[in-house]
C-alpha cells in the first residue's frame, strides 16, 4: 500500500522532471480518494522544489501560471482534476 510521497532528487531521478495533467473519472475519484491526494501532493512537491527551472519543468510552467494569474504557487501546481461528485 502506498501512503506516503517522496521526491526523488534530480541526481538519482536522471533526467528533467515532466509537467503532468491528471484527469481521473468520478469513479476513480470516488474510491481512490486518498490515491489522489497523494498525487496532488507529489505533483505540488516537485512544483515547490528549489531547483532549476530547466530541469522540473512542472515548477517552470507553475511559476509562469502563478505570475500570470497573480495565484500562489501552490494554486498554480493544480494538475489532478475530475468531475464533481454528486
Amino acid at each position: 500500500r502506498v501512503n506516503r510521497v517522496e521526491l526523488i532528487p534530480l541526481e538519482e531521478l536522471g533526467r528533467p522532471r515532466i509537467d503532468v495533467v491528471c484527469n481521473c473519472s468520478g469513479v476513480f475519484r470516488d474510491l481512490f480518494i486518498n490515491q489522489m491526494n497523494l498525487l496532488d501532493r507529489a505533483i505540488k512537491m516537485a512544483a515547490e522544489a528549489e531547483e532549476p527551472i530547466e530541469q522540473n519543468f512542472v515548477r517552470k510552467h507553475a511559476l509562469e501560471q502563478a505570475d500570470e494569474f497573480n495565484i500562489s504557487l501552490r494554486e498554480a501546481s493544480t494538475r489532478v482534476f475530475s468531475n464533481a461528485a454528486g
